[in-house]
């Protein structure tokens, strides 16, 4: 035989799941709910790609700029090529973009990474600047990274003086002849 669950300690014991459910899910002191798992995770690894965390970090707010339509880093590299990475109108459209000479091939080239898609290769020779004018990004020495956290993003000088920038699991590394792109 069961017994009727009296009002008082029915409406109490729900009062208390609520409860239980509310404190399980509130933000800790970095903002993130403590009741759920964590989205952040390490990036694939990718063969041929060089290994950043050997590479001496340099202060991003040195190389960081923003404006109308604007924010993120830019940078010249030892080999000629120049970057910028740029998060507007949201961080969700973050890339990076390096554009110049690469190793073994002829012209001018553009290679760009996004958060949200893989890298692309493109020749810009008939659309690169004629003549010469004084270059206004700071240059990131070779074995130097610049890390963007809030993009997920790292760009490191190889030994050749090119880049080798990831963004979220895609990017690209350009240290020989045959670019890597992810």
């Amino acid at each position: 035989m069961r017994l009727p669950l009296q009002p008082a300690l029915a409406e109490n014991s729900i009062a208390a799941m609520i409860l239980l459910a509310a404190v399980a899910c509130a933000p800790d002191e970095s903002g993130q709910p403590t009741g759920t798992i964590p989205t952040t995770t390490s990036p694939i690894r990718v063969v041929g790609f060089p290994d950043l965390s050997k590479f001496i970090e340099v202060d991003q707010y040195a190389y960081f700029g923003s404006g109308q339509r604007y924010a993120g880093i830019s940078f010249r590299t030892p080999n000629g090529m120049t970057c910028a990475s740029n998060d507007y109108p949201e961080r969700q459209y973050a890339r990076i973009d390096c554009s110049g000479p690469l190793p073994g091939k002829p012209g001018q080239w553009q290679v760009v990474a996004e958060l949200r898609s893989a890298a692309t290769m493109k020749d810009i020779t008939a659309r690169a600047p004629v003549g010469t004018s004084e270059p206004t990004a700071l240059l990131l020495p070779t074995h130097h990274v610049l890390k963007l956290a809030a993009d997920d993003l790292a760009c490191g000088i190889v030994d050749n003086g090119t880049p080798a920038c990831r963004i979220g699991n895609h990017g690209f590394a350009l240290a020989t002849d045959e670019p890597l792109l992810f």
